[in-house]
């Protein structure tokens, strides 16, 4: 939340070596500022008393973004944020307000007023989606289509996986009903991300 904070000069530090560094290589596709970092916007955790709105992490992308484009103007750049939390824009207005958090659900314009937020400053929009449409029915690839082309610009599904058991007996037909749903609503990229390897000596399970 301090944009000349110790921590955060170190980040833009690390943004000139390793932007400067792979810029040129061709295996660079675009560049990821950070891991889901909108979910703990507005409500904390149980490690984090004190945490940054939503408001602050837009800035804080934007202020990245700046810096990366200082050495680099020819790669895309997106957050690397989850799917927004249903009641993102609301927790915001509560912090906002000084109330204890509703955790009201969003309407889908209060949900867009949260992306193009965050996404102000940035190339691609990025969410991790797990079982979105299926378990978590609030939203769809579909919604966020429709989300990404009101703001103009391309949806990047950096993990999704439907998030069903494999003891399932219908687990290919969900994960090929899963994988189309991604692909008939005309999502640009998606990454699809496992929990099992078969790379020596990666046991989960």
């Amino acid at each position: 939340s301090n944009p000349q904070c110790e921590s955060r000069l170190n980040v833009y530090k690390y943004i000139e070596k390793v932007v400067n560094r792979y810029r040129d290589r061709s295996s660079l596709l675009m560049w990821e500022i950070n891991n889901e970092g909108n979910l703990s916007a507005d409500v904390g955790d149980a490690t984090i008393k004190q945490t940054y709105s939503l408001i602050q992490i837009a800035e804080f992308y934007s202020s990245c973004a700046d810096n990366i484009r200082k050495y680099d103007k020819k790669h895309l750049i997106t957050s690397g944020d989850s799917i927004l939390r249903n009641c993102q824009w609301n927790l915001l207005k509560d912090v906002l307000k000084g109330n204890a958090l509703s955790w009201h659900t969003d309407t889908q314009e209060e949900q867009l007023e949260a992306l193009s937020l965050l996404n102000k400053n940035l190339d691609v929009i990025s969410i991790h989606a797990y079982g979105l449409g299926i378990s978590d029915k609030t939203a769809s690839f579909d919604i966020y289509m429709k989300y990404v082309n009101s703001l103009d610009k391309p949806l990047y599904i950096g993990e999704t996986n439907g998030a069903f058991s494999l003891e399932s007996e219908d687990f290919y037909l969900d994960t090929k009903a899963y994988l189309n749903s991604i692909i008939n609503s005309g999502v640009q990229l998606s990454h699809w991300w496992t929990f099992r390897s078969d790379r020596q000596g990666f046991e989960d399970g």
